[in-house]
């Protein structure tokens, strides 16, 4: 049996090797929305999706930067969706689970949203 070489990944010039996959600075900047942007566009989502169930005040003040969550409760996220200020939970109920995915779906490509827990949501991106 032969034996694979050492690797160390620690060694990688990943500048050098994602320009080879076909990746470069210029494209992944392009695909990442900015965290300001995509709290505009969570937003937005929210009320066209829940616009007969809560007011856009409801939405403004439950919906905001992983940044000033001062709970930590999702610190890899961009944004943070805390149902406890309005926002009706996805959990337990399969008719909220099935309105938040349709928010999920109208986000800009590569972000979704996940549940964290019973009271707090979070955007995260691909």
């Amino acid at each position: 049996m032969t034996r694979a070489p050492n690797f160390d990944i620690t060694k990688v010039d990943f500048e050098k090797t994602i320009p080879f996959l076909g990746i470069n600075k210029a494209t992944r900047k392009k695909k990442k929305v900015t965290n300001k942007k995509l709290l505009k566009e969570t937003r937005k989502a929210i009320n066209e999706v829940f616009g007969e169930l809560v007011s856009k005040e409801t939405v403004t003040k439950s919906v905001y930067l992983s940044e000033d969550d001062t709970g930590g409760w999702a610190p890899e996220a961009h944004v943070i969706i805390c149902t406890e200020r309005g926002l009706p939970s996805d959990v337990y109920d399969p008719f909220l689970a099935e309105k938040w995915h349709q928010v999920s779906e109208k986000l800009p490509n590569d972000y979704f949203i996940e549940t964290i827990n019973g009271a707090i949501m979070a955007v995260y991106d691909i």
